[in-house]
C-alpha cells in the first residue's frame, strides 16, 4: 500500500510517496506525467498510519525550508536501492547539516576507499532527497559536482544549510 501527497515548496512543487514502512521517495518538482505514474492506492487498515508519516514528512520538509530543521526523524523505506547503494544513503544521512563531503571522503566512509565514481552512481539514484541529503557531497576541489535536480537548486540548499538562510529566504521568496 502506497500513498503519494504533492504540495507546494519554495522549491516548486514536491510530491512525497510513503509506504507502510514509511516514506520511499521524494520528487522534487515532478511533472504531471510522473505524477499520474506514481498512483495512490490505500486501504483502511494502514492508510491511517501512511498518512500519518506523510503529514510528518511534510511539516519536517517546511521546518527545513524556514530554517527550523536540521534533521528528519521519520521511518524511511529505503528498500528500492541495492545494498550497495543503501549504504551509501545511510552514509548521507550522517553528514552534519551545514557541512559538507566529498565523494571520495564519503567512499571512505562506505569502505569503498576507491570507489568515488560508484558513490557517484549511488547518490543519482537516491530516492529520498533533501532528507537524504545528498546535495551535501560535493567534488574534492570544492565546486559542487551534479545534482539530479539542478546545479541551481544544490547552490541554494547548500546555502541554506551554511547559515546564508535569510538571503536564501529573500531569493526564492520564503519569508
Amino acid at each position: 500500500m502506497n500513498i503519494t501527497q504533492v504540495f507546494e515548496s519554495p522549491v516548486g512543487r514536491i510530491a512525497i510517496k510513503a509506504s507502510e514502512n514509511g516514506v520511499c521517495r521524494i520528487l522534487l518538482r515532478p511533472t504531471e506525467r510522473l505524477l499520474r505514474s506514481l498512483g495512490s492506492r490505500s486501504d483502511a487498515s494502514t492508510g491511517v498510519r501512511v498518512a500519518r508519516v506523510l503529514g510528518l514528512i511534510r511539516a519536517q520538509l517546511e521546518q527545513y525550508f524556514s530554517g527550523g530543521r536540521v534533521t528528519f526523524d521519520v521511518p524511511l523505506d529505503m528498500s528500492s536501492g541495492t545494498s550497495f547503494q543503501q549504504k551509501v544513503w545511510r552514509a548521507c544521512r550522517q553528514i552534519p547539516y551545514g557541512q559538507v563531503r566529498s565523494y571520495s571522503e564519503l567512499a571512505e566512509m562506505v569502505i569503498c576507499p576507491r570507489g568515488a565514481r560508484a558513490v557517484g552512481g549511488a547518490i543519482a539514484a537516491n530516492p529520498l532527497p533533501i532528507v537524504v541529503p545528498c546535495h551535501r557531497v560535493i567534488r574534492s576541489d570544492g565546486s559542487p559536482g551534479g545534482y539530479r535536480h539542478g546545479l541551481t537548486l544544490k547552490k541554494k540548499l547548500l546555502r541554506l544549510e551554511s547559515g546564508a538562510g535569510w538571503q536564501w529566504r529573500r531569493e526564492t521568496g520564503v519569508q
